[in-house]
């Protein structure tokens, strides 16, 4: 099977990555600047080893070298769904809240950071002028964010606070999820197109 034929060939030059790191760690034990410049020389082969195994990890995971597109949809939907459910807790903890400079400077957010200082995002809606802003939605927003290709509005109507732990953590995630969505993505494209499987012309 081509998949399998990918996977070996991935698996020799593993092999010979590692042969030629421990040639030059033989070359490397005697004294005098040849011997430092090997030992550079070591350091970048095997950082270059290390990010090869990281590239085969992920292509294998994520597409399976480009023979299984459809693994791209599925890591999409699982990322999807935990994302989302992480936002719903992180806005049920009030660690969300509008991404607008008028908002934060309205009277309203004042007030409502005063009876709710932990949550004020859900203050602000009961007091009736979040009524008219755009509805926190927790898929949208983890989609909005995963999803490189649209916007939903979502992103740039809410963000995360670092006024809480749980906000802190989503901000952070943000970066985290948004490196995914575009790493997913590309490699969904080159597995669909056929760029990825080293047997076509």
């Amino acid at each position: 099977m081509l998949y399998e034929r990918e996977e070996i060939l991935g698996q020799e030059q593993l092999r010979e990555d590692r042969k030629r790191l421990s040639e030059l760690w033989r070359d490397s034990r005697g004294e005098g600047a040849a011997a430092q410049e090997v030992r550079a020389d070591i350091g970048v082969h095997w950082c270059r080893m290390r990010f090869s195994q990281v590239k085969h990890w992920l292509a294998r995971r994520i597409v399976g070298h480009g023979y299984l597109p459809e693994r791209a949809l599925i890591v999409s939907l699982k990322v999807l769904t935990m994302a989302t459910l992480g936002y719903f807790i992180v806005w049920r903890a009030g660690g969300m809240v509008p991404n607008s400079d008028v908002v934060m400077t309205s009277a309203q957010w004042a007030q409502a950071m005063a009876e709710n200082p932990a949550a004020p995002a859900h203050a602000w809606e009961h007091l009736g002028a979040g009524q008219h802003y755009e509805t926190f939605n927790a898929f949208a927003y983890a989609a909005d964010v995963f999803v490189p290709l649209f916007d939903l509005g979502q992103e740039s109507a809410w963000a995360a606070t670092t006024a809480n732990f749980l906000g802190t953590m989503a901000w952070g995630a943000k970066l985290l999820l948004q490196g995914m969505g575009w790493l997913v993505s590309a490699l969904g494209v080159a597995a669909i197109t056929g760029i990825m499987q080293k047997d076509r012309d």
